[in-house]
């Protein structure tokens, strides 16, 4: 199909019908010029009205405007995007994109500088997920030597010094993420942090901090760089078009029964985003409840005191 008007394209990106908009990406990425700036108006009335798009449960637009602007490594909707993931609205909005499309869409849009993407990581009034994505995006920019290790350690040093870090269950998620840096200058706060019993050994354990440590900064680097392979936006139409919202049989990928019931019965407050689940999304799935039942106990047992 030919599409003659950005509003032509728009019109396919901001409503669901089940098949993946081949076309309409190409076109628009076709003419990047002229739909960015559309792509940074969705984003912003997503900011100004959270509820209106979490109410409707077709709308899509602001899916594919983080995904095209982060493919297009836009740094005018870097503080934008910052933005809108730190909205309290963010993990019902995004749900898996947080952690499977979030660390990379910040990196890529950052245009060299990281501030912006501390800042979110040292925000507590984020989703800690989003926060912990955060620091993700951060050890991309030590790979790829953006910021030095060092900046990226003193980070994780303020984080977890912080009581009210410590406090949370989003102290271990930073110590995940710290791990990767294989961060033997930190391993005293850290092995305090394991010593009171503050981190959630689903996350991750005293054993495996360990034994990434032994295994060497080079080896750290190159599971982030491994990562950062794995969820490369370069083949816009193979990162996107497998996603289980998509209902293409052409696609060669299984979508899940239960998300097409869902869709189909419009019940969830949001389009689904899941994707075929790999070892890595299903785990990142998975910690997310773990922190969020964890999260739900704590609350209960504030009640009773």
């Amino acid at each position: 199909m030919a599409y003659e008007t950005i509003e032509e394209i728009l019109a396919v990106l901001e409503r669901h019908s089940g098949k993946y908009p081949r076309e309409a990406i190409d076109a628009a990425i076709a003419r990047r010029e002229e739909i960015v700036p559309h792509l940074i108006r969705i984003l912003e009335e997503v900011k100004a009205d959270p509820a209106k798009y979490l109410a409707d449960v077709e709308y899509t637009g602001y899916v594919f405007a983080v995904i095209l602007l982060g493919y297009f490594k836009e740094e005018g909707a870097h503080q934008l995007i910052v933005d809108v993931f730190s909205l309290p609205e963010a993990s019902p909005l995004f749900d898996d994109m947080i952690t499977e499309d979030l660390p990379l869409v910040l990196y890529r849009t950052c245009g060299g500088s990281v501030e912006s993407i501390k800042a979110l990581a040292l925000n507590s009034q984020v989703d800690e997920f989003c926060r912990s994505s955060a620091l993700r995006a951060v050890n991309f920019a030590v790979l790829e030597k953006v910021v030095s290790r060092d900046e990226a350690l003193e980070l994780y040093r303020t984080l977890l010094n912080d009581p009210e870090v410590r406090r949370s269950l989003f102290v271990s998620l930073v110590v995940s993420e710290a791990a990767g840096l294989c961060p033997v200058e930190l391993r005293d706060i850290i092995y305090q942090i394991f010593d009171e019993d503050l981190v959630d050994p689903f996350i991750i354990d005293r054993e495996y901090f360990d034994k990434l440590l032994a295994e060497g900064e080079e080896a750290g680097m190159q599971r982030i760089r491994q990562d950062m392979e794995r969820h490369s936006m370069d083949d816009i139409h193979g990162y996107m078009s497998w996603w289980a919202m998509f209902e293409d049989s052409s696609i060669h990928h299984p979508v899940s029964p239960m998300l097409k019931q869902k869709v189909k019965t419009a019940k969830k407050p949001k389009i689904m985003l899941d994707k075929p689940k790999t070892k890595s999304s299903a785990k990142k799935k998975a910690k997310r409840k773990m922190v969020q039942a964890s999260k739900k106990q704590q609350r209960k047992k504030k009640r009773r005191r």
